[in-house]
């Protein structure tokens, strides 16, 4: 199953932080960025969302993927190349390079403080698990770490839409909040426990918590996809 536009957005390290760090030759954190060759291959490359192969050169790199301070706001080692790439060009769909690999992915509240995290085997149960996640409505987004180092390896959010213009809810005499809309994708494979099959929106308020803007069932505290942990 692949998920659309519609669905979540899949972000890798940003491109402008990764150019600032090769110029500079040093990282956030202080220290140099050194090129290696990965003579193997298999080191998963941030940058783009896919494994080294064999013979490329590799920097590893200290990096936080919070763009703000605090308790979670976790450094941790990434591979990325050593020269600029074309960076990963199909944040619409779970990254090919990874689907392969065991993960963890751990969800974030609006208060950006963790609220769920979710074992995954592969790519398949990985789109499953994230659109029963983001579906919920306390879920702002998540984070997929590898589930045996615990290393950062991208981070994935819903879609973001533009709000209604004033015109455009002019027939109900409100005037809404300037937030965006998140459009919950629908996953036919995960069942009961699959979160929301009706393309159900939420709004965004300003303090930041999301409000029903379409009302069906939602998934219970406890439930889960089938297959995950």
């Amino acid at each position: 199953m692949s998920l659309t536009t519609q669905s979540f957005v899949i972000a890798a390290l940003p491109a402008g932080d990764l150019d600032r760090i090769r110029a500079t030759g040093e990282d956030d954190f202080g220290n140099p960025v050194r090129q290696i060759e990965d003579e193997t291959g298999g080191s998963p490359l941030r940058c783009c969302l896919r494994e080294a192969r064999a013979g490329e050169d590799i920097a590893l790199i200290a990096y936080r993927p919070f763009p703000w301070l605090g308790p979670y706001a976790e450094v941790g080692p990434v591979f990325i190349h050593a020269q600029a790439c074309d960076g990963y060009t199909a944040p619409d769909r779970y990254p090919v390079g990874f689907a392969h690999r065991r993960q963890l992915l751990r969800a974030y509240d609006f208060d950006r403080r963790i609220c769920d995290a979710v074992p995954v085997k592969d790519g398949p149960q990985a789109e499953r698990v994230l659109s029963w996640l983001l579906s919920r409505p306390e879920v702002d987004f998540v984070h997929s770490r590898n589930l045996e180092w615990g290393c950062y390896m991208f981070s994935v959010s819903c879609e973001v839409h533009a709000a209604p213009s004033e015109q455009d809810t002019a027939h109900d005499g409100r005037r809404l909040a300037s937030a965006s809309r998140r459009v919950i994708p629908r996953d036919p494979d995960a069942g009961d426990s699959g979160g929301n099959r009706s393309g159900q929106k939420f709004s965004a308020t300003p303090g930041g918590a999301p409000r029903t803007v379409s009302s069906v069932r939602r998934s219970q505290p406890g439930e889960r996809p089938a297959g995950s942990r």
